[in-house]
C-alpha cells in the first residue's frame, strides 16, 4: 500500500449520511480516504507521478464537464461491499474511460472486472449484521444530491501510511445559459 495512488471524485454531501458507518465499517475511511466515487484505482505508483502525469490529467479533466448526481438506496458486491450508486453513473464511467485511454498501463482495479460500476463504498468486509444495519438505515435516508466538480489525486503517505491529496483537478464549468 505504501506506493499506491487513486483518482477519486470526493462526495462531501454524503459525509453526513455515510460517515457514521464508514468510520466503523470502511477501512479506507480509517486510512484517511473521504467519501468518494473512485474513477481509477490503482493509479500510478506515487513515485512515478511527475509533472507530466499532472499535465495529462489536467488536460483530461479540463475537457470534462461538472455534473450533478444523486445517491439513493444501496447495493452489494457479493455481500462483502455495501455501496451507494450514483445516478447518473455514465459520467463517472466516461471519466474512468478518459483516464484509462491516456494511461492504458493502469486499468481500473488492475483489470479484475469486465465492467466497472461507479459506486461510493460504505462498508467493506465488515460483519454482515453491521453491514445490513447500515444498509437498512441508508435505504430509509433521503436521496443525497451532489455535484462532481473536482477530481482528487490521492496517494498513500510514505510516513503516515494514510491517504493524502496530492493534487486537485477541476472539471469544466458547464454553460447552462439558454441561447
Amino acid at each position: 500500500m505504501a506506493d499506491e495512488s487513486a483518482l477519486i471524485v470526493p462526495v462531501p454531501a454524503a459525509e453526513l449520511f455515510v460517515d457514521p458507518f464508514r468510520r466503523k465499517l470502511d477501512p479506507s475511511k480509517q486510512q484517511g480516504m473521504p467519501a468518494h466515487i473512485t474513477l481509477l484505482y490503482p493509479f500510478a505508483p506515487r513515485t512515478r507521478i511527475d509533472q507530466s502525469t499532472i499535465d495529462v490529467l489536467t488536460d483530461v479533466f479540463k475537457s470534462s464537464n461538472r455534473f450533478d448526481f444523486i445517491l439513493s438506496g444501496v447495493s452489494w458486491f457479493d455481500q462483502h461491499v455495501l455501496y451507494m450508486s450514483p445516478d447518473p453513473a455514465d459520467p463517472f464511467a466516461g471519466l474512468t474511460t478518459a483516464i484509462h485511454n491516456r494511461f492504458p498501463e493502469y486499468p481500473p482495479y488492475e483489470g479484475a472486472f469486465d465492467t466497472v460500476i461507479p459506486h461510493l463504498t460504505v462498508a467493506e468486509n465488515a460483519t454482515r449484521w453491521r453491514m445490513r444495519r447500515a444498509a437498512t438505515r441508508l435505504e430509509a435516508a433521503p436521496p443525497i444530491c451532489a455535484n462532481a466538480s473536482e477530481v482528487h489525486l490521492m496517494a498513500v503517505s510514505s510516513t503516515t501510511h494514510r491517504w493524502v491529496t496530492l493534487e486537485v483537478f477541476h472539471l469544466a464549468e458547464t454553460d447552462k445559459s439558454v441561447r
